[in-house]
């Protein structure tokens, strides 16, 4: 019969903290844990953005030039999900870089429709910035399918650096 060290398991008897932390089925337990917090933060974003693309008016409120993109930003959703097992953690920045950005693009939004009640629709600027976040996810997620422009966080900051303080 083949025998257990006492290291491989946690047991209350053996009530050792660094036991327990060094065991490698917890760690391995844990790293799981945060792949499965990382996987499902990233299916909620690509749900998130395929909503973004795909809203009710889309057909109507989208450019055919736009149009001709969505093949390319749905393969970099497809990629996005492939890469993710190689490296949970890259993904993560990226999204949590997104994210940011489109919080404040959020806000800012809304300031503008507070501050000015004819601001209605998305002026060009708004619109062009909410298509860069394409790009950009594009440019984080699926390099290889390349974007049309060069984009970058730091060039969409300063787009929304722009926007934020002039009055677009």
């Amino acid at each position: 019969m083949r025998t257990l060290s006492k290291e491989r398991f946690y047991h209350p008897k053996n009530d050792d903290a660094n036991t327990y932390k060094n065991n490698p089925i917890n760690n391995q337990q844990t790293k799981s844990l945060n792949n499965y917090k990382v996987w499902k933060s990233a299916y909620e974003d690509v749900l998130q953005q395929r909503q973004e693309l795909f809203n009710a008016n889309f057909f109507r409120d989208t450019n055919l030039e736009r149009l001709q993109n969505y093949p390319r930003y749905l393969q970099a959703i497809d990629k996005r999900l492939q890469k993710i097992r190689e490296n949970p953690k890259r993904d993560e920045t990226s999204m949590k870089e997104i994210q940011k950005l489109q919080t404040d693009f959020q806000k800012e939004l809304y300031i503008k429709q507070k501050t000015n009640p004819n601001f209605g629709a998305l002026s060009d600027n708004f619109e062009n910035f909410k298509w860069q976040l394409q790009e950009l996810r594009v440019a984080l997620f699926a390099q290889e399918l390349k974007t049309p422009t060069p984009i970058s966080v730091k060039r969409l900051q300063k787009v929304l650096e722009n926007i934020k303080y002039n009055n677009y």
